[in-house]
């Protein structure tokens, strides 16, 4: 008995780390079918993966961009969400598992940063809050290329101040970050120009400018597949880009600027208790994690070089957005989604190592009831999905030799094909 409580101390944190996780997998693969979402976005996955497994054919585009915008991302989503629908015949449970495993992808990179650049208390409570949040919960178990915009916003930060302490060879880990950031999403964009404002903390050293020529090159493969798709279409998209960028930027405005300020931190809003959003807590995280920063006195070089790279990951999307005057949502500025989770960690985690106990105790109180709450909620108000009611209909529909017609979007008309498929017979000549 001595020997397992002894060892239970010895390892309490890893022990924590590993109970949280499979709550983590509860809560991110508990009724599938019944709670993930199967619409638009999943849908054009959907016909991806079975264009690219049943019909043999490559993309070397993936997702539109923006609506209507006429540029495209990376293809390598595509290709990594079909091994799912390969596995499970073409199911479009397929989507939601792979939303559950994207989603431990996520964890685990919240983990190896966390544990590197802020300690195991905020690493623990990070996690905490990532793990039974509702708002992380849904965000995790809708399917789409943005569930790894946070984590790659995350690692871009990581390298990026590696860079700066001095470990010039994680200029090509950036470089396999952005071409990776931009397989999912347009705000990519965002990590290059905050890369460009960190070169002048960069090292002054032979191997920045020999691993800066190899990353260049690492981002020239990863764009290939669109290099090669513009060729070929006669420079659409460039075009198509530069006609959406003069219709939808009106330049710089300070009015503007501050009329989207509470955009910046909107990613706090999503860990927030709704019952505290409406007064703007939120903006006290950042301060008091710069403050906390400044105030070291060991590291004090790499504090200050760790709050400048933050502050960039908050002020660069504020600032492109300023000048954008089209349509955004908060997903937009999911590229600070885990430092976010880092700066509300922060204050619970200072206060958790102090060695007077009422200020352990607050901590506990407050986090326990968080933890409660979101449990409530998730179980009172599940989100049902339509995709059983709909499969269901669709095989009636199957089995009475109705032909459902192929509509963009429509998730009967991939049931359609998946039950045809099942059948053995064509559902479209496409």
């Amino acid at each position: 008995m001595a020997t397992w409580i002894a060892f239970i101390r010895k390892n309490k944190f890893f022990i924590a780390i590993g109970i949280i996780f499979l709550a983590f997998l509860f809560f991110r693969f508990y009724q599938i079918p019944e709670r993930n979402p199967f619409s638009w976005d999943q849908i054009d996955n959907a016909w991806a993966a079975k264009n690219i497994l049943y019909n043999h054919h490559y993309p070397l585009l993936g997702m539109v961009a923006k609506q209507n915008s006429g540029f495209y991302i990376g293809p390598l989503y595509y290709y990594a969400i079909a091994p799912a629908y390969f596995f499970t015949n073409y199911d479009p449970i397929a989507s939601g598992i792979f939303a559950g495993l994207s989603a431990i992808v996520s964890f685990w990179g919240i983990y190896y940063v966390f544990i590197r650049k802020f300690g195991k208390s905020v690493t623990l409570i990070a996690l905490l809050i990532q793990t039974f949040s509702t708002e992380a919960i849904h965000f995790d178990r809708v399917q789409w290329p943005v569930d790894f915009i946070p984590l790659l916003g995350l690692l871009a930060f990581y390298f990026l101040h590696e860079i700066i302490s001095g470990k010039t060879k994680h200029i090509l880990s950036l470089a396999i970050v952005i071409g990776l950031f931009w397989q999912v999403h347009f705000t990519a964009i965002f990590v290059p120009i905050i890369t460009a404002l960190c070169l002048p903390l960069f090292p002054r050293t032979k191997e920045v400018f020999k691993y800066g020529i190899l990353g260049l090159l690492i981002l020239l493969i990863a764009i290939a597949p669109n290099i090669i798709s513009e060729l070929s279409s006669k420079h659409s998209q460039a075009n198509s880009l530069m006609t959406y960028a003069a219709q939808y930027s009106h330049g710089f405005h300070l009015k503007r600027m501050l009329q989207i300020i509470g955009d910046v931190f909107t990613q706090l809003d999503n860990f927030l208790p709704r019952e505290i959003r409406n007064i703007n807590i939120k903006y006290l995280f950042f301060p008091i994690f710069v403050i906390y920063a400044l105030l070291q006195r060991q590291n004090v070089r790499s504090w200050r070089s760790m709050v400048y790279v933050m502050t960039c990951f908050f002020v660069v999307p504020w600032v492109i957005f300023t000048i954008y005057s089209g349509e955004s949502s908060d997903y937009y500025y999911a590229i600070n989604r885990f430092l976010c989770l880092a700066l509300l960690a922060y204050p619970f985690a200072l206060l958790w190592n102090q060695k007077q106990i009422v200020l352990k105790i607050l901590p506990v109180l407050i986090i326990g009831y968080y933890l409660y709450s979101n449990v409530y909620t998730f179980f009172k108000w599940p989100e049902h999905s339509s995709l059983p009611q709909m499969r269901q209909e669709v095989q009636q529909a199957v089995q009475e030799n109705h032909y459902i017609n192929y509509t963009v979007g429509d998730p009967k008309s991939y049931l359609f094909f998946y039950y045809k498929y099942l059948q053995g017979q064509k559902a479209y000549d496409k």
